[in-house]
């Protein structure tokens, strides 16, 4: 990412100073974890499949009702997102998942990485399963019906929300001038569709 930041600034063709504000996108489904120090711990990608039985015993909560109501409340079904990729770590790596403090998609992981902050959108975070769609915020006890701790959500704020800027850091890693404002991004497809509005 940090080469490509680089190459695509000298390929424009323009001081990096010209660039009024970053932003991130991917695809969706990918989970980061983080710890208490908002070290990230553990990650996956959407095509992770690791988690096919935790699907299915979440399939089989509240008499075989669960994937329904989660479905009722966040348009999602339980197909490894999210729900069954926390349970599946906290069935086999509890050293992973007893140490989890927050939560973001992929996107927002490379947000981190520029601005130092955690936090997710709506359009990246509707694929997990515990968001709702009419309040566009997190659904708690969706996690505590899971047995999953519901305290490590993360803030939600809206695409084009400014989240923070370019650290020092970020700035030598990428050639970004440090301060540059970062804009919560979004889901791949969601953003490109609307680049052809």
């Amino acid at each position: 990412m940090c080469q490509c930041t680089h190459q695509a600034i000298k390929e424009a063709n323009i001081p990096a100073d010209a660039i009024v504000g970053v932003s991130s996108c991917s695809m969706r489904e990918g989970i980061a974890v983080y710890d208490a120090n908002q070290n990230p711990i553990w990650a996956c990608a959407n095509v992770d499949a690791r988690a096919g039985q935790q699907v299915t015993e979440l399939k089989a909560l509240a008499g075989g009702e669960f994937e329904e109501h989660v479905y009722h409340q966040t348009g999602q079904t339980l197909a490894l997102g999210a729900l069954a990729r926390l349970l599946w770590l906290k069935q086999n790596r509890p050293d992973i998942y007893l140490n989890i403090h927050s939560i973001s998609m992929l996107s927002d992981w490379v947000g981190y990485k520029l601005c130092g902050k955690i936090a997710v959108d709506p359009s990246n975070a509707g694929t997990t399963g515990m968001l709702n769609l009419k309040s566009r915020q997190w659904q708690p006890e969706i996690l505590a019906q899971a047995g999953l701790n519901p305290d490590i959500l993360s803030p939600v704020f809206e695409t084009g929300t400014v989240l923070g800027s370019i650290t020092e850091q970020a700035a030598k890693d990428t050639g970004l001038c440090q301060g540059t404002p970062f804009v919560m991004g979004g889901g791949d497809v969601q953003l490109g569709c609307l680049g052809w509005v």
